[in-house]
């Protein structure tokens, strides 16, 4: 029998993920669930046989029709988004929170649903005995508290923790940013973090081939992945030196030989600075680097043992994966043509 499979954000880069790596199997029919079914991402998915239906995180009657008849659902929120949205870190986690809590509610109130797959994250306030709290995380976290005190959805849910994106060099605070105003292209370029350049960050790859594999590698063992356990969707820990100097590796020999990219700098500035230096996401991804540095490889883990972690050699199925570097690589070989 053909199971539905609905993907909560089918547009954007978790749940299109989830799309890709699932739409040609015969085991599930997909529904992509998306605010606005009229967009061009949304009318290409319907093109490809993807049944596009519309609901709001913030409506939970809507959550409520786009999972009738689901047999496994991809839920996730994006914390980034609430906060260009209230404009307040607080305000953001309370949002992301509500969010989570009406995708939860929802699927537990859904009849023949089999296994729920809330995107979630490590607890970092009890990984760090309070010392050190990451607010996405956090919100998140309380989104999982509320799941279980519902034993029959906590008994169908898989949480997973998806990992550093490669795709995050593009982001202004990881991108190399000239050393002075008017460099010509070629010359030496800096980035600036708020930690130690050694530094390991938990990396899943490419966030938008692997998110999927994992999800896909998660609902063919249910046997492995329920109840109620985690999943981190990490395929190695990799330091800031070394994403730093795979990303300009890449960048050098997409430019071909005589075409230098220049030499890469790192320096470290106080989280103040960084604040300053990138308002809101400096003091947001500030702390959270501050977090990955108190746990050296750890981070992707509960170190408390309050839920049981599945790591990527505990399940089959990852064929496919693509590395930071790959993904740096395909980057610099499209920006150089």
């Amino acid at each position: 029998m053909t199971k539905t499979l609905t993907i909560i954000g089918a547009t954007g880069t978790q749940g299109g993920s989830v799309v890709t790596a699932l739409l040609n199997n015969p085991n599930y029919a997909i529904r992509g669930v998306t605010r606005n079914i009229n967009s061009d991402k949304a009318r290409s998915l319907a093109a490809q046989g993807v049944e596009v239906v519309q609901a709001d995180l913030d409506d939970f009657e809507s959550l409520k029709l786009a999972f009738k008849g689901s047999h496994a659902v991809f839920a996730m929120t994006n914390f980034f988004e609430a906060c260009l949205r209230t404009g307040s870190m607080p305000a953001a986690m309370q949002l992301e929170e509500q969010q989570g809590r009406n995708l939860a509610t929802a699927a537990a109130s859904t009849p023949g649903l089999e296994h729920y797959i809330w995107s979630s994250l490590p607890n970092s306030s009890q990984n760090t005995k309070g010392k050190i709290v990451v607010p996405y995380m956090a919100s998140k976290n309380a989104v999982d508290d509320y799941i279980r005190t519902q034993p029959d959805l906590w008994d169908k849910t898989t949480l997973i923790w998806f990992g550093w994106h490669a795709e995050n060099i593009q982001n202004p605070l990881f991108r190399p940013q000239p050393l002075a105003s008017f460099n010509p292209p070629g010359r030496d370029v800096v980035h600036h973090i708020n930690v130690p350049v050694e530094t390991q960050m938990a990396a899943l790859g490419s966030a938008t081939v692997n998110s999927g594999l994992w999800v896909r590698a998660i609902l063919q063992q249910p046997a492995i992945t329920l109840p109620g356990k985690a999943v981190a969707a990490v395929m190695d820990y990799i330091s800031f030196k070394d994403i730093f100097a795979t990303y300009h590796q890449s960048r050098a020999e997409a430019a071909g030989a005589g075409k230098s990219p220049g030499k890469a700098h790192v320096v470290e500035v106080s989280d103040n600075k960084y604040a300053e230096m990138w308002p809101a996401w400096g003091e947001i991804l500030g702390i959270s680097q501050r977090y990955m540095a108190s746990l050296p490889g750890q981070s992707f883990s509960s170190v408390h043992e309050e839920i049981e972690v599945l790591l990527r050699r505990d399940l089959d199925g990852l064929d496919g994966l693509v590395t930071t570097q790959q993904t740096f690589d395909d980057m610099a070989r499209a920006s150089a043509t």
